[in-house]
């Protein structure tokens, strides 16, 4: 276990840490070569860099499929949400409570099957309004009842955001699965 954290370590101080759309963009562009193609940009964000780690290790050791254990907290908290006990405002309070991720798998999995949108990035001309409608559907009692103060343009905002850091997640996680890994 030592050892696989050692690497681990490796993998990532070899790499920049990077939120860039743009480095995101090239490691998409060909899967095939999306792992050589992380390597020679150097660029990756912690899920990226987990998932190339994850990749190298799984190479040496077949019992191995998760690495924990290093992340960035800002960009843990936009894949899986905050901790409502950690918000800072009412409308980060709302995203922590009703913007959840198997909410947005939900609308990803719409707009693949109903929608006829392929996986990709453009999808988030669409995800983040659906996820929005979705919440004010299911939940819009409970939020017209209660006492939060809501700045909506914030509320649109961090809602693009964790449907983009899902959505990245989930074309990852589709690529892997293609892939065999």
């Amino acid at each position: 276990m030592r050892q696989i954290r050692e690497l681990v370590k490796f993998i990532r101080n070899k790499l920049t840490y990077s939120n860039s759309n743009e480095a995101w963009k090239r490691y998409i562009a060909n899967p095939d070569e999306f792992f050589k193609s992380i390597w020679k940009g150097k660029e990756a964000d912690c899920f990226v860099a987990n998932t190339l780690a994850v990749r190298v290790i799984s190479e040496i050791d077949k019992n191995v499929n998760f690495v924990g254990g290093y992340f960035v907290k800002e960009k843990n908290k936009e894949v899986f949400g905050a901790n409502k006990k950690y918000v800072n405002d009412d409308t980060e309070r709302l995203i922590a409570v009703y913007c959840t991720n198997p909410r947005i798998d939900k609308m990803i999995f719409y707009l693949r099957t109903e929608g006829v949108m392929e996986l990709n990035l453009i999808m988030m001309t669409k995800l983040p309004m659906l996820v929005l409608e979705d919440i004010i559907e299911e939940n819009y009692k409970e939020i017209i009842i209660s006492n939060y103060t809501i700045d909506f343009r914030k509320f649109r905002g961090l809602i693009a955001k964790r449907c983009l850091a899902v959505l990245k997640q989930v074309m990852v996680n589709s690529q892997l699965n293609e892939n065999g890994l």
